[in-house]
């Protein structure tokens, strides 16, 4: 028999060193904090004229993440903040 246990929870390899921060104009991952460049994971694009400086900052520095809490959390805000795309209708 093999029994499994689901665990709603991110891995605590993430837990141990993971860092949200900025990989371009990009939402990102990173092993570490990001001034090394250490990126695991692109998340998505964000629209980084309407960051708060504060947050600009934020992610300069990094947002360690530390439990899947603070990991939703830094998703949910910065998920609002992805640059939407005109769309342009048909010219007659």
């Amino acid at each position: 028999m093999v029994f499994r246990e689901y665990v709603n929870d991110i891995s605590p390899y993430l837990k141990e060193v993971g860092y949200f921060g900025l990989a371009g104009k990009q939402l990102a991952i990173f092993e570490g904090e990001p001034q090394y460049n250490q990126n695991i994971q692109t998340v998505y694009e964000l629209d980084i004229e309407i960051l708060s400086e504060v947050e600009q900052e934020q992610l300069k520095k990094g947002i360690k993440i530390d439990s899947k809490q603070t990991y939703e959390e830094v998703i949910d805000v910065f998920r609002h903040q992805v640059p939407s795309e005109e769309v342009h209708g048909e010219s007659d």
